[in-house]
């Protein structure tokens, strides 16, 4: 099975057989991305000198992947991969790319930890009509000896669902939950914590969707 993040880059190569993993009905109803609902954001301020290393489209996805500066697909420490995915799939698209991408981030991985998710519906959907779902995953322990976090962003509007992924690579460490990560090294720690809070706080409130009017992007998720 094609795997949606193996690394920051999702090659062209799988992006079909992966989309048809993920939504049975989606190639069938693919119809040419629309510009009504697009992702607004910017790229994280906590890690300066970020790239746009990807920006690939189909009838059915645009993805887009971002790096800082100095690091590349074969050698990174944080990444951001933005996925808009178009026409939105039935029933409940958020849910449903939260629990593909958990099943993915198993692969490679010794001991997955996933947090519980969040769902937060908007407040006006009749105005806007946006779902939004969070979710965060951890793997202490890759094959590799390395650790990845992702901390994960779905928004499902009317005519799409988008996908914001963050994620670290670092060193291993040993996770019990709800207990606190443990790290040889206590800077370690401290750097993953404040990762986990910056991330967070870029998810929450500068990732978002907006649909396009006459105006401008007025119209957008939480």
């Amino acid at each position: 099975m094609p795997k949606l993040l193996p690394s920051p880059l999702f090659r062209a190569g799988t992006r079909r057989a992966a989309l048809a993993a993920l939504f049975p009905l989606l190639l069938a109803a693919a119809l040419p991305c629309s510009a009504a609902e697009e992702p607004e954001f910017k790229t994280p301020g906590f890690w300066p000198g970020w790239k746009k290393v990807a920006d690939t489209s189909s009838a059915e996805m645009r993805i887009q992947s971002f790096l800082p500066a100095g690091e590349n697909e074969q050698n990174w420490r944080q990444a951001l991969n933005v996925y808009t995915i178009t026409p939105r799939p039935p029933g409940d698209a958020a849910e449903g790319l939260v629990n593909y991408m958990a099943r993915q981030a198993e692969v490679g991985c010794r001991a997955l930890a996933t947090a519980p998710g969040e769902t937060r519906n908007d407040p006006d959907p009749a105005a806007r009509g946006y779902g939004v779902r969070y979710a965060q995953f951890q793997c202490p322990l890759r094959r590799d000896g390395s650790s990845r976090v992702e901390l994960l962003k779905a928004v499902s509007g009317t005519e799409s669902v988008t996908l914001f992924v963050l994620m670290r690579q670092g060193p291993s460490f040993a996770l019990s939950p709800p207990e606190p990560p443990v790290f040889k090294d206590p800077a370690d720690f401290t750097a993953h914590q404040a990762w986990l809070k910056q991330a967070d706080d870029y998810l929450r409130q500068v990732a978002r969707v907006c649909r396009r009017s006459n105006r401008a992007f007025d119209q957008c998720s939480q």
